[in-house]
């Protein structure tokens, strides 16, 4: 401040040059704040996309893994397994096909 009120003695630049250009100054003033809040805001969804992503890809391995069961859960062997506490057994015959005409 000091500075500037010398500045201001020395007759470099006058009180009214001054005023003149502090609606300059203060839009200046708006877009450095602009650029750190835009800064601020960048680093904030950089963080979010960087945590979905870790989310997305655990889901994936989530899955993956929940498939994997299913499918070995699915072979005839599992199935006959289950069911035979049921007295139930696999048909030696061919199944009938009902044609439609």
């Amino acid at each position: 401040m000091n500075k500037f009120k010398l500045l201001l003695k020395n007759n470099k630049i006058s009180p009214a040059e001054a005023f003149h250009h502090l609606p300059y100054l203060a839009f200046l003033t708006c877009l450095v704040v602009l650029n750190i809040a835009n800064g601020y805001i960048t680093i904030a969804k950089i963080e979010e996309i960087q945590s979905l992503q870790k989310e997305i890809k655990e889901l994936r391995w989530q899955s993956i893994d929940l498939e994997s069961k299913m499918l070995s859960e699915a072979k005839e062997s599992q199935i006959s397994q289950r069911v035979s506490s049921l007295n139930l057994e696999v048909s030696k015959k061919v199944p009938k096909t009902i044609v439609i005409p």
